[in-house]
């Protein structure tokens, strides 16, 4: 297939724009609280308590500047289910991923080699995900607004754009690269690639078999988190309803009402448990087992293990998949940070010498 060079090159040139905008706007998120609640999903967008529910309330009419613009441009709409979105983007990378895949060969230059590895790795990894999402991974009934899914389909889209178009415009305008691919290279990313998929399988599949038994309708799912749900039958309705006082209780919240306040994290009535609810249909426990026993999120260190693979079989000579790199380990350690933080906060038996995301280190 022949591709007009202005187009790889623009394709090119608006890939690398587009990492550093979204590694700017990521660092917005991080410095920023309206943004970043804006933007939270999973238990950790139900995890304020009492009084930050109570400050947010009290302030509806001074809302940050950013957020009042995303809600006048109506980025806030709730327009798909979670688990559906994670399921449409993971299904646009795995077409993508072959598309582009094809398109290279056509090209049938050695160059490209790597860079087609590159394109199986992803489709591999997107096959794998969805099988994920769909059979094993359980979480909270939750809408995506119309930002994160714009954000979510961006970045897939992006993801192999960029390898793309730039793999094409170093043939075109970089004569020097090199025209086989490095073996050592190649071993080592599939080693890690490996490691890393099976350890984030492995990870999913802990936290399916903690909430398994503790849900017994529809569930969905959110890329890269830990919290779970369910979407109670008829007849768990009705048996939860009456126990409405007993977990009113308990949990502090109106069980009727997901948006009302989650009961503050310093109510000593979690602080000797080993579970903690949201819902009576959402509960979360220490999970155990595997990298569990050193960091809080080993499914966000198996995904850094992942990218930093594709760095690995590509020799580092792709920007914008450096880029991508550092946008997307800027996202997960920030998120196991949260992660953790919120695990410390619920359970006061939770283990001291378990990290966030970098064994023994972070």
């Amino acid at each position: 297939m022949i591709i007009n060079d202005y187009l790889i090159t623009f394709g090119y040139f608006l890939s690398i724009t587009f990492w550093i905008i979204s590694i700017s706007i990521y660092i917005l998120k991080i410095f920023n609280d309206d943004f970043g609640t804006f933007t939270s999903y999973g238990k950790l967008k139900f995890s304020l308590n009492n009084k930050e529910k109570k400050k947010n309330r009290n302030n509806d009419n001074e809302q940050n500047f950013i957020t009042s613009i995303l809600n006048f441009l109506f980025l806030d709409r709730e327009i798909i289910d979670t688990k559906q979105a994670w399921m449409f983007f993971y299904s646009v990378l795995l077409v993508l991923s072959n598309l582009f895949f094809f398109f290279l060969s056509d090209k049938n230059d050695k160059r490209t080699t790597s860079t087609q590895i590159l394109f199986i790795l992803f489709f591999i990894q997107a096959g794998r995900r969805l099988y994920e999402t769909h059979f094993i991974q359980k979480h909270r009934k939750s809408d995506m607004n119309l930002l994160l899914f714009i954000s979510g389909l961006c970045y897939y889209l992006f993801l192999t754009l960029s390898a793309f178009t730039e793999t094409l415009y170093k043939i075109n305008n970089i004569k020097s690269e090199t025209s086989s691919i490095n073996i050592f290279n190649l071993l080592l990313s599939l080693l890690l690639f490996s490691i890393g998929s099976f350890e984030q399988f492995k990870s999913h599949e802990i936290l399916s078999l903690i909430r398994g038994n503790k849900t017994n309708s529809t569930t969905t799912t959110t890329t890269t988190t830990t919290s779970s749900s369910s979407s109670s039958s008829f007849t768990s309705n009705i048996n939860n309803k009456s126990k409405n006082n007993f977990l009113n209780n308990i949990i502090g919240v109106n069980i009727d009402d997901e948006d009302d306040d989650i009961q503050d994290i310093n109510d000593k009535d979690f602080n000797d448990k080993t579970e903690y609810k949201t819902t009576p249909s959402t509960k979360y426990e220490i999970p155990n087992g595997r990298l569990y026993q050193y960091v809080s999120s080993p499914h966000y260190l198996s995904e850094i293990l992942i990218y930093f693979s594709y760095l690995i079989l590509t020799n580092f000579k792709l920007n914008s998949l450096i880029l991508n790199f550092i946008f997307t380990s800027l996202n997960l350690i920030h998120r196991s940070f949260q992660t953790h933080k919120w695990y410390k906060s619920k359970f006061s038996k939770y283990p001291k010498s378990r990290k966030a995301i970098i064994p023994f280190l972070l």
